[in-house]
């Protein structure tokens, strides 16, 4: 079985957060979809362990495989503990996948955000940059139609 979040290439696949859905409805479907996956795992272990222990019985009793080896059950329980471990740790997985998609969505939003307010900044500066211009030059023209006016009334 391939791990969940792959294509049959076994690369990640993008989990394009649907823009029908909420973050939370998409962490819930993503919750669903690992809790199916580790469903299927103890399921293929049945069946293998089936087989196995048709095996076995043809040759040997259970009691007999237990008695020659008392440390079976302890065995299973740590087994039993270490699927559900894999199963808890692919669920922490995917729902961190699924949270690096939605920083990764709100980082591009905040980016482009961000590109452009500095291109309004920039436009800002260029218009200050006209004003003061063409305030220095009425400036010029204020200075020239005042001293004109001084010499006139001289």
């Amino acid at each position: 079985a391939m791990p969940a979040g792959t294509e049959r290439t076994g690369t990640p696949r993008k989990r394009g957060l649907s823009k029908g859905m909420s973050e939370d409805e998409s962490l819930r479907h993503i919750m669903k979809e690992a809790e199916g996956s580790a469903r299927r795992l103890p399921q293929a272990d049945s069946k293998l362990g089936s087989g196995r222990k048709l095996e076995r019985a043809e040759t040997q009793s259970e009691e007999d495989l237990i008695m020659g080896h008392p440390e079976m059950p302890d065995l299973q329980e740590s087994y039993d503990e270490a699927l559900q471990d894999i199963r808890a740790l692919e669920l922490q997985r995917e729902v961190l996948l699924f949270e690096v998609d939605c920083l990764r969505e709100t980082l591009g939003e905040v980016e482009e955000l961000l590109a452009e307010a500095r291109r309004e900044g920039t436009d800002a500066m260029m218009e200050l940059e006209r004003e003061r211009q063409a305030r220095t030059q009425l400036e010029i023209k204020l200075d020239i139609l005042a001293q004109e006016v001084q010499r006139l009334r001289e």
